[in-house]
C-alpha cells in the first residue's frame, strides 16, 4: 500500500484553548475527530489528507502523520526501532526527518511520531 493511500492517525497541534476552533476546521474538511486535547486534535486520514490540512487549517500549528508506533526501554532500543524504518520509502536522499517523542517513564517507553519534510 502506498504512503499516499495508507490511512493513519494524524495529530494537529494548536495553541492552548483553541482546539474547539481547530476541531471545527477539521470537521469542515470531512475528517473524523478521534480525540481532542487542550492543545491538539487527533484525526485519521491519508498523507494526502495531511497535506490538505497543512494547506487549509488556519488554527493548527503542526500536522503530524503517524508512520510507526513502538515501545523502547532505553535510548539504544529507541535508536534500534527508528533505524529499522525504511526511510528511503518516505524521504528523498537529500531530505531529512524530525522525530518527536513523548516519554511516559524514566526508562524511555516512548510513543513516537515521525514526519518527513521535503
Amino acid at each position: 500500500m502506498s504512503l499516499w493511500s495508507k490511512k493513519s492517525r494524524i495529530v494537529i497541534t494548536c495553541g492552548k484553548g483553541i482546539s474547539s476552533f481547530l476541531k471545527g476546521e477539521i470537521h469542515a474538511l470531512g475528517l473524523p475527530i478521534l480525540s481532542e486535547g487542550v492543545a491538539h486534535i487527533e484525526t485519521e486520514g491519508t498523507m494526502i489528507d495531511a497535506m490538505r490540512l497543512n494547506l487549509l487549517v488556519r488554527t493548527g500549528h503542526r500536522v503530524l502523520f503517524l508512520l510507526e508506533t513502538f515501545r523502547a526501554r532505553n535510548p539504544d532500543g529507541l535508536y534500534e526501532k527508528i533505524s529499522r524504518i525504511e526511510w528511503e520509502d518516505y524521504i528523498p536522499e537529500d531530505g531529512y526527518i524530525c522525530v518527536t517523542s513523548t516519554v511516559e517513564t524514566l526508562t524511555i517507553q516512548a510513543f513516537t511520531i515521525c514526519k518527513f519534510e521535503m
